[in-house]
């Protein structure tokens, strides 16, 4: 039963990265690069963190989890996935510096863990 719930929570994470990506693309095709291309302005961070909140708000509500604790580990444990695909993707590309240079490129991955603390999710009945 845990082996099952901890597949089921590592494969949203990992479907996660794949939202992250596509929603980070769209983002960049609409606003695209500041100073140069050196990454993205202020603006797109918080609407692509906005998003990616909603993501994991809209997965969450369709879970149902019991608990606001149940509802915070699950979104702990995708931001660090989420998180730690995105760190080794910008160190195999030698991008980290591009993507984590700016503080406001993190709000994306505090967003997506504390959510639950701030949107009420709906529990089963």
């Amino acid at each position: 039963m845990i082996k099952k719930i901890l597949l089921k929570n590592i494969g949203i994470g990992l479907l996660l990265v794949v939202v992250f990506n596509l929603v980070l693309f769209v983002v960049s095709l609409i606003f695209g690069f500041e100073d140069g291309g050196i990454g993205p302005s202020i603006l797109p961070a918080f609407i692509f963190a906005a998003a990616m909140g909603l993501i994991v708000y809209g997965i969450l509500c369709l879970l149902k989890p019991e608990t606001k604790k149940e509802s915070f580990g699950y979104s702990i444990s995708w931001s660090v996935i989420v998180f730690t695909a995105i760190i080794l993707t910008t160190i195999a590309n030698e991008t980290t510096s591009i993507f984590f240079g700016k503080w406001y490129n993190y709000i994306v991955f505090i967003v997506m863990a504390i959510i639950p603390l701030v949107l009420k999710i709906k529990k089963k009945s």
